[in-house]
């Protein structure tokens, strides 16, 4: 993994020390920066699996915490060259904090007051059994005119089935005669595709009507009340349902209540001329923000496309949060109604930012913590881009040099089948690899000792691609067919390996390998360029490690003993 991707996801996830007192502890200092036992154990148990330290021992121990000690480094240079002010950083971490703030106001407005009772539960059920079943059949199609065409034949006679067989455009049911089977209709269903359904009566034809999906014709071939499960077999489903409808009440109603008493309003003739340029952009290429804001002049941007109390949103604005959110393309079949949308999204993101402050969300000690990671997360970025990325220098003949030298790296991967063999302690696999070494069945040593599930069902066969696993690639770079190699230390356990069969690697030419060639090569100058900046800012803020802390951390163990459990009373004690 290259380090700034595990510095960046360090950073992501760090967090603050617990509250007991032997996560309090101090294990390393950075300058002015403190990280903890409790920092550590949490940092560690919050990264996703994937890119954890493979080796969980001393060694990998202190490689992790050197990890946090450099991301540490890099918000304090971030700090020192005034990261947190510049503009370039200011309009993303403003966004970054208003995005989290919306989602503790939904966590704490929507999430936490959605609770269902039992009561409420079986109230669904009962109303569900009194609801309606219909079976019908449907007829898509793109043009209203052949809608038109075929509901007046349907009207002369044709069978409607026939017909959907014929003429619908919808893949998935023309061949069965539009046929849709029975569905029911939830309280939210209120588009027009309900309302036909279940006006009509047995035998009765629909208009051709429009839907986003197409021109539709509906047949109600029949009705009959629901048929559902046994309640308990369906309560946990009716409980997400009701959950899901009181959040879907809650957040519609608290947007709105935002939107009266912030005073939103959108201006749709300036949203029609802003469409009409993204719309302009993907005749002839992509609707990029920059694109975008290239179809309007300076006094253009400046064009009010919503009003509220805390000021205007302008085009301008727009393409900022268009580049704020890492949107690269408008898809080409954007409506009006799409951009009307993303404007009014936007436009509403800072009051409903203001609801959460005025509810003290942002003053919640979690909280605060977690906006100033979010703060030094966009400052490590912005360092990032300046410093190193942007300072990256190469040549294609370093990029002709790179490939012919890793040439295998680009195509197809070598193959690899192996038999695998897992246990949980050392000196297990070290007196297993000396067994397989000195003859013994390794196929049997497998079905015997191997704690991983997956692979022993197979006798340990296993099959995996060079370069997907740095701990596999280092024990079969040498190994021959037949041979042993053993023990590597996982996050599974002590994993030994049996080469049984490769298939060798199918390099690509350069012409098709060039992109990932240069995006490799300027990695390995970007981690360069990064240990060089890391090395200098290590030499002036001289970051300290306690050894006797760190001695007594375990990664992902809890830093204080389980209260013992008192002792049951027997029967006759407590008679």
């Amino acid at each position: 993994m290259k380090k700034v991707l595990y510095v960046v996801i360090i950073l992501l996830v760090a967090v603050t020390a617990c509250s007991r007192d032997e996560s309090k502890k101090v294990v390393a200092e950075v300058g002015s920066r403190k990280i903890t036992v409790g920092d550590l154990q949490e940092t560690y148990m919050r990264i996703p699996p994937g890119y954890l330290p493979q080796d969980a021992g001393e060694e990998g121990k202190r490689r992790f915490l050197d990890d946090i000690i450099d991301k540490e480094l890099l918000v304090l240079a971030s700090y020192d060259r005034k990261l947190d002010k510049a503009e370039e950083t200011i309009a993303a971490i403003k966004r970054l904090e208003q995005q989290y703030l919306l989602r503790e106001l939904y966590s704490a407005e929507i999430m936490e007051k959605s609770k269902v009772t039992e009561k409420e539960i079986k109230q669904r059920y009962e109303d569900m059994t009194r609801q309606d079943e219909v079976h019908a059949r449907r007829i898509v199609l793109s043009d209203s005119l052949r809608a038109l065409d075929v509901l007046r034949q349907i009207r002369a006679g044709r069978d409607f089935a026939e017909m959907a067989k014929l003429y619908s455009e919808d893949a998935t049911t023309s061949a069965m005669g539009g046929d849709l089977g029975f569905f029911s209709k939830e309280p939210s269903d209120s588009s027009e595709f309900f309302d036909w359904a279940f006006r009509l009566r047995p035998g009765e034809v629909s208009d051709a009507f429009k839907t986003p999906f197409g021109w539709h014709i509906l047949k109600v071939e029949e009705k009959r009340k629901r048929q559902l499960d046994p309640y308990d077999k369906l309560k946990t489903q009716l409980e997400s349902m009701l959950i899901m409808d009181k959040r879907r009440t809650l957040a519609t109603n608290f947007v709105e209540k935002t939107r009266k008493t912030h005073n939103l309003v959108l201006d749709d003739e300036t949203i029609r001329v802003l469409a009409q340029g993204v719309w302009a952009c993907t005749t002839e290429a992509e609707a990029t923000p920059r694109e975008i804001e290239k179809r309007f002049s300076a006094e253009q941007r400046a064009t009010v496309l919503a009003t509220t109390k805390e000021g205007k949103y302008t085009i301008a604005d727009f393409v900022k949060s268009l580049e704020a959110g890492g949107v690269t393309a408008l898809p080409t079949t954007t409506t009006f109604e799409e951009i009307r949308g993303m404007v009014e999204s936007e436009a509403i993101t800072e009051p409903l930012a203001v609801e959460a402050r005025k509810l003290k969300i942002h003053k919640r000690p979690a909280v605060k913590k977690d906006l100033v990671r979010l703060r030094e997360e966009k400052m490590v970025e912005t360092l990032y881009q300046k410093f190193v990325r942007d300072s990256v220098k190469m040549s294609d003949t370093e990029v002709f040099e790179h490939y012919r030298e890793n040439q295998e790296k680009y195509g197809t991967p070598a193959v690899l089948t192996l038999r695998r063999l897992i246990v949980e302690e050392r000196v297990t696999a070290d007196s297993l690899v000396a067994l397989a070494r000195a003859g013994k069945d390794f196929k049997k040593l497998v079905r015997e000792n191997s704690v991983d599930p997956v692979t022993k069902a197979r006798d340990g066969e296993w099959q995996t691609n060079a370069g997907r696993d740095a701990m596999v690639d280092s024990l079969t770079k040498n190994l021959k067919v037949g041979e042993i190699a053993g023990p590597g230390e996982t996050r599974e356990g002590f994993m030994i390996l049996q080469l049984l069969a490769k298939k060798p690697a199918v390099p690509s030419p350069i012409n098709l390998a060039w992109v990932h060639v240069v995006n490799d090569v300027r990695a390995q100058k970007e981690e360069v360029l990064l240990q060089e900046l890391l090395k200098s800012l290590r030499e002036k803020y001289k970051p300290e490690i306690h050894e006797e802390v760190l001695a007594g951390v375990t990664l992902g163990a809890p830093t204080e003993a389980p209260k013992a459990q008192e002792p049951k009373k027997s029967q006759q004690q407590t008679k």
